[in-house]
């Protein structure tokens, strides 16, 4: 795919999803060469960008002949994440929390994927969605765990259940 084509056709993805229809061609979009340039230029001005990940490599050190092996992975379907390093953070209150250091490869390729999903998901402006206030009856209260995955209205559950609560209508405070 040509790069000005390959760009056109990511801000497209986000109309085209609105409109209901079904988005082709993501994997073709995902092995185009100009938005792994693109990627890698954003991931290298990230604050991060310095951190190795395990294999010890930072994304500054990825160049442009790193993007036609990854691209050539993926098309060839041999291209498996590395695992992660992981780091212990400092938190305000004297603990620690873990945090997973992807591999500059691996960051470079989230990237990606997270601009193509972006456009389909957030593409055309959030048309159509409201920014106001709830709507009445489209208040639900979200299940906190994935074993609750009712999508029905549900009543007001005793504090502490599980459930958290939009705050929208009385019934979900």
């Amino acid at each position: 795919m040509q790069p000005c084509a390959a760009l056109k056709r990511l801000e497209s993805l986000g109309t085209i999803a609105l409109t209901g229809k079904r988005v082709n061609g993501v994997f073709r979009l995902l092995l185009s060469r100009s938005l792994w340039v693109e990627a890698l230029g954003r991931i290298q001005q990230n604050r991060g960008a310095e951190t190795p990940g395990i294999d010890r490599e930072a994304v500054t050190d990825l160049d442009e002949s790193r993007i036609d092996a990854v691209i050539a992975q993926l098309s060839a379907g041999t291209y498996r994440p590395q695992p992660v390093r992981r780091v212990h953070i400092p938190k305000t209150n004297g603990k620690t929390r873990p945090l997973g250091i992807p591999t500059a490869t691996d960051r470079l390729v989230q990237e990606v994927v997270r601009m193509i999903l972006n456009e389909v998901y957030e593409g055309a402006g959030r048309a159509g969605r409201p920014t106001g206030p709830v709507a009445p009856g489209a208040c639900r209260c979200v299940p906190s765990s994935p074993s609750m995955k009712s999508t029905a209205p549900m009543a007001a559950p005793k504090r502490g259940a599980g459930v958290r609560r939009c705050g929208a209508r009385k019934e979900c405070v």
